[in-house]
């Protein structure tokens, strides 16, 4: 068959797609802390677990992402990952839970297959939307994604308070048989012109390394990896230890969905009338709010508002760093350039923030935890704006 003939996916496919999938994530991830510490990890193994998983995220990314810019092929590749992810899950709740070396390799695997979905299915939908002159309207179909992972992280709460939270494996399992039944309607190779199965295409990665807004990007999404993942693992273990119950910790996880629901809907517009590095710093002027009143009171009306502003930060940083690596990437290596936003996030923000939040943990508690991750958005607000200020200098001074 001539890849070229079948007709591409269109971009509602790939909103089903992260309806789905972060369903199945939302069952599993926010409560893998609290799994962790009820076969009894301590807080520096939670954090090593979890900087695990991020790390092998990122190989899995980027190998992925090679092999679908190197080769083509995409619904394959889907399945393999989802069946690899499945036997990741079914480790981590079987024998990996009497021992820590078998944990750790079943956490490989899970991350392994889990890593490279969402840059993967990002890229499609990038290329999509780019043929029809709509890049801007991303936000639009990712928006999909936090409706899923909210109502999982309900459900998810509702079923760990009936039945335990070793529930939250067979539950990611049973969900991501319908990821993978999902993947028909994946195209089986990728649509752009100038990938060919079985073809020999340079990366073209010494191009990508040239450009100035990727490395701004890049930078930008480590210190919003390092400052979310404090609340990506230690979220439900701090709201446990300050007295909520799993299903109330849920819902406040879950508030987080509804800010980026909301904020998607938003970013969209104001991708058009604002420029892309001014609109990340709005993300982390966000992320530093959403510090701030989460710390400010143990109120669940605190919580809530704090996740719900959290969620709008990631609905805004996103698809900006998408929409940056749209403009200023060439087509030879969308796939890779997506693939270093979970670099950036999951292997040097997360792995760099479990790391020091699972130490600050064990010596100094959850709550000093947080107070002192707040500085990686502080830390990333100035980054911006000396960024801005020499961009504007530039611009000044470049000749006529």
């Amino acid at each position: 068959m001539d890849y070229r003939s079948r007709q591409p996916a269109t971009p509602s496919v790939y909103g089903r797609f992260y309806f789905i999938f972060w369903s199945a994530c939302a069952m599993i991830n926010p409560f893998l802390g609290l799994y962790y510490e009820s076969i009894g990890l301590d807080g520096l193994r939670i954090g090593y677990a979890g900087s695990v998983y991020f790390g092998f995220t990122v190989v899995s990314a980027l190998l992925v992402s090679y092999l679908i810019d190197r080769l083509g092929y995409v619904r394959k590749l889907l399945y393999i990952l989802s069946a690899v992810s499945i036997a990741g899950a079914a480790g981590i709740g079987t024998i990996g839970r009497g021992s820590f070396p078998v944990l750790i390799l079943s956490v490989v695997l899970f991350a392994v297959g889990l890593g490279p979905f969402s840059t993967v299915i990002d890229e499609l939908l990038v290329t999509s939307l780019k043929k029809t002159g709509a890049s801007s309207e991303y936000s639009r179909y990712r928006n999909t994604g936090p409706l899923g992972y909210g109502l999982g992280v309900i459900v998810s709460g509702y079923l760990i308070q009936r039945f335990g939270v070793q529930v939250i494996v067979p539950a990611f399992m049973v969900l991501s048989f319908f990821v993978m039944v999902n993947h028909r309607n994946i195209p089986a190779v990728t649509d752009r012109e100038n990938v060919r199965p079985g073809g020999k295409k340079s990366l073209q990665l010494k191009t990508l390394f040239t450009i100035r807004m990727f490395y701004f990007s890049m930078a930008c999404l480590f210190f919003w990896g390092a400052a979310e993942s404090v609340f990506t693992q230690f979220l439900p273990i701090r709201m446990q230890q300050h007295g909520f119950s799993t299903s109330a910790t849920a819902w406040i996880v879950a508030a987080s969905m509804a800010g980026e629901f909301l904020a998607y809907k938003i970013t969209g517009m104001l991708i058009k009338k604002i420029s892309l590095p001014a609109l990340i710093l709005i993300s982390f002027i966000i992320q530093i709010i959403r510090y701030g009143v989460v710390l400010a009171s143990d109120s669940i009306v605190f919580l809530i508002l704090g996740q719900f502003i959290g969620g709008m930060s990631f609905a805004v940083i996103w698809p900006a760093i998408t929409e940056c690596l749209a403009l200023s990437v060439p087509p030879a290596c969308a796939s890779t350039a997506h693939a270093c936003k979970t670099v950036m996030v999951n292997g040097l923000g997360y792995v760099t923030g479990n790391m020091l939040c699972g130490y600050l943990y064990k010596y100094f508690g959850i709550d000093a935890a947080f107070r002192w991750f707040i500085l990686f958005p502080a830390a990333a607000c100035i980054f911006i704006a000396v960024f801005l200020f020499f961009e504007r200098r530039a611009v000044k001074h470049k000749p006529a």
